[in-house]
């Protein structure tokens, strides 16, 4: 694996591509962060694209600076949380001088959540490129093709996650779970499928999904908005009622899902009703007896 990055080229790149960062990284420091980066990008996107990026080395074209931007913000997510302390022989210090001083730990942690949320639109922004461009992503990973809910566009006529190709792409297991574990069982006996039996089938499916969501992934991979939070001013009861409002959203999707599931079992039970064998009966004038 090549990296998008060298020590020539490391410092003007990474300000260039982050748009934030104010001082040189020694390359040296921050080749590590930079290495893992660029193995979860290949993770989303596969080496097959990545190869056709790394061949390119152009930062005036569109594809090579998304995926050089994705690969630079999470080497600065891995990179910021050992930048600011110094590893001395008399244990870890502050990295301080006269012109700066310490923040807060809230300030620490606003800010490491804004470069997570930055991150997740980042990729979500690289994502629709490939899709609307024809580029493969990690098709061994993210196949989808035999799922009720397929595709972003089905997953949003049940619930709007504001166009977010990752968050569907983190889903996924979810969705797989809830088929074999919810689905399947319910309907191995239904020879066809109705139109409205699968309506119900992707609803549900997708509650699951996001109830699993609210109780596994990061609060930050959520765009803002499509979800109800409520949060106090700031500090460790900030966290706490964040935490209970994804817990409360978690119980609003597990009651959605629970309602579609019972209308999916009540259209198999009258589908079933209706399959029942017909008796038929037949006799004639010579017949001693009804023969059933």
């Amino acid at each position: 694996m090549k990296l998008l990055f060298d020590n020539d080229n490391f410092s003007v790149r990474f300000r260039d591509l982050t748009g934030y960062a104010d001082a040189d990284i020694p390359f040296v420091k921050i080749k590590p962060s930079l290495e893992s980066a660029t193995y979860e990008i290949i993770e989303l996107i596969g080496e097959t694209s990545y190869d056709e990026v790394e061949a390119l080395d152009d930062l005036e074209n569109e594809y090579y600076r998304l995926v050089a931007r994705a690969v630079a913000l999470k080497a600065d997510i891995i990179y910021q949380p050992t930048s600011n302390l110094a590893r001395t022989k008399n244990g870890l210090k502050n990295r301080n001088d006269e012109h700066t001083s310490t923040p807060w730990k809230w300030q620490v942690d606003d800010y490491q959540a804004s470069l997570l949320q930055n991150y997740y639109r980042h990729l979500d922004v690289l994502l629709r490129y490939m899709i609307k461009n024809d580029k493969p992503i990690n098709l061994k990973k993210y196949d989808t093709k035999d799922l009720f809910v397929k595709d972003i566009e089905t997953f949003e006529q049940f619930f709007d996650i504001n166009g977010s190709h990752y968050l569907y792409f983190k889903l996924l297991p979810a969705l797989v779970e809830c088929e074999r574990k919810e689905i399947e069982p319910r309907v191995r006996t239904i020879t066809t499928l109705t139109d409205a039996m699968k309506f119900e089938i992707k609803a549900a499916c997708v509650n699951y999904a996001m109830e699993w969501a609210c109780k596994r992934l990061n609060f930050q991979i959520f765009p803002t908005g499509i979800l109800q939070v409520s949060t106090v001013a700031e500090g460790n009861n900030s966290k706490a009622s964040e935490t209970q409002s994804y817990a409360g959203n978690a119980l609003t999707f597990r009651q959605d899902f629970d309602r579609y599931i019972l209308e999916l079992e009540k259209l198999v039970n009258r589908e079933l009703s209706t399959d029942a064998v017909e008796v038929y009966v037949s006799f004639d004038a010579n017949d001693g007896f009804v023969d059933l």
